[in-house]
């Protein structure tokens, strides 16, 4: 078996409550991945770099931190995502469950000062920015005589902005300000891509677990990095059969659907005026009746509002 120079993750986001979306047991479903992660780990013998967001919330149960700790892989390092940080805030890192792992020394943060990781056959240099700290471009200290790894909690995107307004740099945008470095691992977007520039290289590696409706075909899994011929390989972790619930997904699209007709109606309702008066009730009669993708559900809704008021 080809050994890998370190194993990529991030937003792996351990939790103590089951997501909404989720049919089955998600404690069960995030133990077997992290003891998935832990054998990875053993059968490569290699560090394990995560791109923060460890935690779902910065303050997780006795119950979690020990699943944590007896569960988490061997010569982990990481950065703090914002669901890491008390308020979203890297001065108050001391408060959080990363920093009992860090204590129990069961974790090591990685910092912006750049460090040699010096355990043949993996020798690199190494350097990470936690939410909240990524204004300034990374300064490496070092000749660039061996490969550099940036660690980062950061959004970027490839391809398409992923929503409207989103001021989050592009992947090409932050592989030029990073500097010069051979590996980038970015946390915050869950969805997986990985991008190439030349010899550099950026991996966003998603969320370990799929977690919303939105990712019931979300992969998870983490990325092997070859420093040598600098290559990626993706690694899927193990789930169980249709995790995210087909009935919660069916609900949420049609409370979309109810959700956007009222829109259009009360945007109608806007263009035509007041209403108010004695013919009220005729009047919007008379609306709905043109409202043509209005559901029987929402109208009588819509009455039963009225009879109350």
């Amino acid at each position: 078996m080809k050994k890998a120079t370190a194993i990529l993750c991030s937003d792996i986001h351990l939790r103590d409550d089951q997501p909404l979306a989720w049919g089955v047991d998600y404690g069960e479903a995030q133990l077997q991945a992290l003891l998935f992660l832990q054998d990875l780990q053993k059968r490569h013998g290699c560090p394990v770099l995560c791109a923060g967001d460890l935690f779902h919330h910065w303050k997780p149960s006795p119950w979690l931190l020990t699943t944590a700790i007896n569960s988490l892989p061997a010569n982990l390092y990481a950065v703090a995502g914002q669901h890491d940080l008390p308020q979203h805030n890297i001065d108050m890192f001391s408060k959080s469950g990363m920093a009992v792992l860090v204590a129990a020394k069961r974790l090591q943060i990685l910092s912006r000062l750049t460090e040699v990781l010096y355990e043949p056959p993996f020798i690199f240099e190494w350097m990470g920015i936690s939410w909240g700290d990524t204004h300034s471009r990374p300064v490496w200290d070092c000749e660039w005589d061996r490969p550099r790894v940036l660690v980062m909690h950061k959004m970027v995107w490839k391809g398409k902005r992923p929503f409207p307004g989103c001021k989050a740099p592009s992947a090409s945008k932050v592989m030029k300000w990073a500097g010069d470095c051979d590996l980038i691992v970015t946390g915050d977007n869950h969805k997986r891509f990985v991008v190439e520039k030349g010899k550099k290289i950026l991996v966003n590696p998603g969320s370990l677990l799929p977690m919303t409706a939105d990712q019931d075909k979300h992969v998870g899994g983490v990325y092997l990095w070859f420093a040598e011929d600098r290559s990626v390989e993706f690694v899927p972790v193990p789930l169980p059969k249709n995790p995210i619930c087909k009935e919660y997904i069916e609900t949420l699209s049609h409370l979309k659907k109810n959700t956007q007709q009222l829109k259009d109606l009360l945007n109608k309702i806007n263009s035509m005026g007041n209403l108010k008066g004695p013919d009220f009730e005729t009047n919007l009669r008379n609306l709905l009746s043109t409202a043509e993708v209005l559901d029987p559900e929402t109208e009588s809704l819509i009455w039963e509002a009225v009879d109350e008021s």
